[in-house]
C-alpha cells in the first residue's frame, strides 16, 4: 500500500484538514470505515497488518491469550479471597494473609482493581483494536514478571518450598506466562506497533 493513498486529507470549510486513507484495490466495492475513539484510519491498516502474521505467530499468539486469560481467572479469584481476609494457603507452606502482612493487601488492590480488568480489556481490545490490546497486554505482563518474580524469590529464600506442580502453577507461571507475551510482542513489534 503506497503512502499517498493511506495518507489523505481533505480541506474542511474552518481552516482544518480531515484525514483519511484508502486500502484495497481502487476498482473494488468501496466500504466506509468510521472509527471511535481512540483509533484512527490507520486502524484498517493495522487488521491488514495482523492478518500477514503467519500461521505459527497467529497461534502463539492465541495460545498466549488463552494462558494469560486462565491466568488471569486465577489470580482474581485468588485476591478477592484475600482481600475479604481469608488465610490463602500457598503451597509452600506460606500463606498470603493481609493482616499478618500488609502488602499482601497492596498486590491484591493492584491485581483485582487493574491488572485483571486491564489483561481481559486487553484480550478483547486484540480483537477489536489490536494496537490498544497489545499496549495493555504489554503493560499487564510487565506486571505478571515482577510480581511473580517478587512472589516466587520470597518463596524460595524464606520457605524452602518442595517444588511440586502445584507450586510451579501458583508462583513462577505468571512470569512464564508474562515474558513469554513479551518475547512475541518484541519478535512481532513491526506488524504491532510501526507504520
Amino acid at each position: 500500500m503506497d503512502n499517498d493513498r493511506t495518507c489523505q486529507r481533505v480541506g474542511l470549510g474552518n481552516g482544518r484538514f480531515l484525514g483519511y486513507a484508502e486500502y484495497g484495490r481502487p476498482d473494488g466495492t468501496p466500504i466506509f470505515y468510521f472509527h471511535g475513539f481512540p483509533s484512527s484510519r490507520l486502524d484498517w491498516l493495522k487488521e491488514f497488518e495482523m492478518q500477514s502474521l503467519s500461521l505459527p505467530s497467529q497461534i502463539t499468539l492465541y495460545v498466549l491469550l488463552a494462558l494469560i486469560g486462565f491466568f488471569i481467572l486465577i489470580t482474581w479469584g485468588w485476591q478477592i479471597q484475600v482481600l475479604r481476609g481469608n488465610d490463602m494457603k500457598n503451597p509452600d507452606g506460606s500463606a498470603d494473609n493481609w493482616h499478618q502482612q500488609k502488602i499482601f493487601f497492596g498486590i491484591a488492590i493492584a491485581d483485582i482493581f487493574l491488572a485483571c480488568p486491564l489483561g481481559v480489556i486487553g484480550i478483547v481490545l486484540i480483537f477489536l483494536n489490536p494496537r490498544w490490546g497489545h499496549y495493555l497486554l504489554a503493560m499487564v505482563s510487565f506486571w505478571f514478571v515482577w510480581a511473580n518474580i517478587m512472589t516466587t524469590a520470597t518463596s524460595l529464600r524464606f520457605e524452602k518450598p518442595k517444588l511440586t506442580l502445584n507450586w510451579w502453577i501458583v508462583f513462577p507461571t505468571g512470569i512464564f506466562v508474562g515474558l513469554a507475551y513479551i518475547l512475541w510482542t518484541v519478535a512481532h513489534f513491526d506488524a504491532i506497533y510501526l507504520r
